[in-house]
């Protein structure tokens, strides 16, 4: 006897390919899925775009050492779209051009009955020695239970091709409630015969989470060494957090540490 439980289902979804574009129906990933998180990096495994992951569950604690009610995944958020049952339609690639839209429900929460309706636009080139890839996207949440939510991200990746030299830069903002910037500086070298050497160092600011006139930062380093060889990532990043808000309290910052090793198949 199998013990199904819905938060098992991570991807599934049927495809029908056309000259006209493509529709793909089930869960995955909605239309403005990924437009908040463009990086070519590649030390994105040690350090995602969404500052939170990895750590959003992880309570701050207060000036008295004390764990607080604040999580770090409350204060902290890319407002990226996220994977969902739904249907989605993209355009056919256009001079790098491509547009999408869908509609979906979060089928994963028991009693979730919020709609998502999201569109998005991206884009793919190359200028010069520059490769260049950008996209932006909107949601609407449309929640029968409650208040609605609108939300725009938008991001964009460079990477200057004969030196491994990249940068990635990420903003958004949930319309009426909290916003953020974040930017990435990387280098990809042959520093060792072993496979290339990816290095980053990233900030985010964010304001307005939770409370007006509250303030979200964080920073950190990451690491990733490839081994061609064995088809195998070693990575390690550190990131610190800080929070403050005007409500008469005090946060300690929180430092979180990723290592680990991902191998490919």
């Amino acid at each position: 006897m199998i013990d199904w439980q819905r938060t098992a289902l991570r991807w599934f979804e049927a495809a029908w390919d056309t000259s006209y574009g493509t529709v793909s129906l089930g869960q995955g990933s909605s239309a403005s899925d990924g437009t908040a998180g463009l990086d070519d990096s590649f030390t994105f495994v040690a350090g995602a775009t969404d500052s939170s992951d990895g750590f959003g569950s992880f309570f701050l604690r207060d000036g008295t050492g004390a764990l607080s009610d604040v999580t770090i995944g409350q204060v902290n958020n890319s407002f990226n779209g996220g994977r969902l049952f739904r249907i989605r339609y993209d355009t056919p690639v256009l001079n790098g051009v491509m547009l999408s839209t869908s509609y979906g429900q979060n089928v994963l929460v028991s009693g979730n009955d919020t709609n998502f309706y999201d569109v998005a636009i991206r884009w793919t080139g190359d200028i010069g020695d520059f490769a260049v890839r950008t996209a932006a996207g909107y949601q609407w949440r449309d929640d029968p239970n409650g208040d609605d939510t609108r939300r725009l991200a938008g991001s964009a990746a460079v990477v200057h091709t004969p030196t491994g030299l990249n940068l990635a830069v990420s903003a958004g903002e949930e319309i009426n409630g909290a916003d953020y910037v974040w930017t990435r500086a990387g280098w990809r070298t042959d520093f060792f015969a072993v496979g290339t050497t990816s290095l980053s160092v990233d900030y985010y600011y964010g304001r307005d989470f939770l409370s007006k006139g509250a303030r979200t930062k964080n920073y950190g380093l990451y690491a990733v060494q490839s081994i061609d060889s064995a088809s195998i990532d070693i990575y390690a990043g550190w990131r610190r957090f800080t929070y403050s808000d005007l409500l008469g309290g005090t946060y300690e910052d929180a430092d979180g540490i990723l290592i680990g090793a991902r191998a490919f198949f």
